[in-house]
């Protein structure tokens, strides 16, 4: 190597800079430039389209190094589409490294490369690249999905993504990342029968990688209604389908889920166990864009557990990742475990202060947060004022957290606010009424929130009532839907 025409870096061979453009030159002189570029491309599609499938397996580690270490020869040969033209090779490329984007890290970079693409084809997909072209525009609307404000906006999109991968279904079978998206979105657009549906189909699906999803995500909507025992099931279920695949990410999503579940039941040994196992599978991918949400979730689930040093240390190294300029809604993922970890050490005080700063930072920048976001810090703060004795505040901020919700269709944020109402409620009457309707409440989407001093006013509304009473009530709240709750839950007792 000391005497050739390259040079050693990083265990690579590379081109001398002044050798590189004096054959760079040469080719041009002689028009060889694109067909040179051409076979660059194609070379490097086959790359990434063979990757593409292993990034599900046990393989994804592997995969994930190798397509790290060509990096800079995937987006240069996706540059090189994009600026020719060619939208079908564009679309090739932007689609099979929509896989490898997302878990990396590289959301951002996802998000912008995708969009470049889609505007070669402003008209829609090109023939036979319809499940190429819906792949690149849902991952340009992942942004979207976390930021948008307004409801019926963000219904719409996610409407758009459910018919799009319907319509994509006319070219052939969908990836199981796409039929993974397409539940989701089509659940996310209200339409829970049809979602429910391809949710069966999955679970049946001779694709293990997506059979293990499913369970996945049929035990966190479990969660989101309150059947713990099935939810531990299925969830128990796809971790075991993950560690047989070997598939770290999806395991390790598993397992964090497992995790809350064995928080909320009272098992915090088990649930650090899981934590640990899962921080493990997640080192390799904390780096790029999505990190410091990573280690805010792992924090998070640490201090529910108890291990308050731990989570501590996994929010230092979150902070340390938060990107430059990072947006108040970014921001606040970290300062909610931050709030979350003084009131558990017994700074009620700090942590309501916390909580106020996200709140009205939030509300000077709508544009850069969702409703549910802001939704949830309301309800949050709820909580918090409520324990330190202003209930009237506490009502007040739980009406906002309400309105702020709107007819969003993240039925876990709705639930946590209307068992804030029932915790603040004084007349046992109402505290039935919205416990039945909690128990009716379907189609759930994110894990099942723990509301301290749920149960022992349920328990005094029992003991007040009496059983038969008691039992009318509540069976009177199990007929209310979500838009009569809303109303029972903003009019006045009395």
């Amino acid at each position: 190597v000391d005497k050739s025409l390259v040079e050693a870096a990083g265990g690579r061979y590379r081109m001398l800079e002044t050798i590189r453009a004096y054959a760079a030159a040469q080719l041009g002189e002689r028009g060889e430039t694109d067909a040179l570029r051409r076979a660059h491309a194609a070379h490097f599609l086959n790359l990434a389209q063979a990757a593409e499938a292993r990034l599900r397996t046990a393989e994804q580690p592997a995969s994930v190094s190798r397509l790290r270490a060509e990096h800079d020869n995937l987006v240069a040969a996706l540059r090189w589409l994009i600026d020719t033209g060619d939208a079908a090779g564009a679309l090739r490329m932007c689609a099979a490294l929509c896989g490898y984007w997302l878990p990396s890290g590289m959301r951002s970079e996802g998000v912008g490369w995708t969009e470049q693409v889609l505007a070669l084809v402003p008209d829609g997909p090109p023939p036979g690249l319809r499940r190429e072209y819906t792949t690149c525009f849902v991952v340009a609307s992942v942004g979207n999905l976390g930021t948008e404000a307004q409801p019926e906006s963000l219904m719409s999109m996610v409407g758009t993504v459910a018919d799009m991968l319907s319509e994509a279904t006319a070219e052939g079978p969908l990836s199981p990342l796409l039929r993974l998206a397409w539940f989701i979105a089509t659940l996310l657009a209200g339409r829970t029968r049809e979602a429910i549906t391809l949710l069966r189909g999955d679970l049946r699906d001779d694709d293990p990688w997506l059979r293990s999803a499913a369970l996945m995500a049929r035990g966190i909507l479990r969660l989101g209604t309150g059947r713990i025992r099935p939810a531990t099931t299925d969830l128990e279920g796809a971790v075991s389908g993950f560690r047989a695949i070997g598939e770290p990410g999806g395991l390790a999503q598993a397992l964090l889920m497992l995790a809350e579940v064995a928080n909320h039941s009272g098992e915090p040994a088990r649930a650090l166990a899981l934590i640990e196992e899962a921080s493990a599978l997640l080192k390799p991918a904390m780096h790029g864009d999505d990190s410091y949400l990573m280690l805010a979730r792992l924090a998070g689930v640490r201090a529910s557990s108890g291990d308050l040093e731990g989570a501590r240390s996994d929010l230092l190294r979150a902070r340390a990742l938060l990107p430059p300029g990072s947006t108040v809604a970014g921001e606040s993922h970290l300062l909610m475990v931050e709030a979350d970890l003084a009131r558990r050490g017994g700074d009620l005080d700090g942590a309501i202060a916390l909580y106020e700063s996200m709140r009205a930072a939030l509300a000077r920048h709508p544009d850069q947060s969702g409703r549910q976001q802001r939704s949830t810090v309301s309800c949050q703060l709820a909580r918090l004022v409520a324990e330190r004795g202003d209930r009237d505040r506490a009502g007040d901020l739980l009406r906002e957290a309400l309105i702020l919700l709107g007819d969003n269709p993240d039925a876990g944020i709705f639930l946590h606010i209307a068992a804030g109402f029932a915790v603040l409620d004084r007349d046992p009457v109402r505290v039935a009424t919205i416990a039945g309707a909690l128990q009716a409440a379907r189609g759930g989407w994110g894990p099942a929130v723990s509301v301290e001093g749920f149960d022992s006013v349920l328990d005094r509304a029992r003991t007040e009532l009496g059983t038969a009473r008691y039992e009318a009530a509540f069976a009177a709240g199990r007929q209310l839907d979500r838009a009569a709750l809303t109303g029972y839950l903003t009019r006045p007792a009395g």
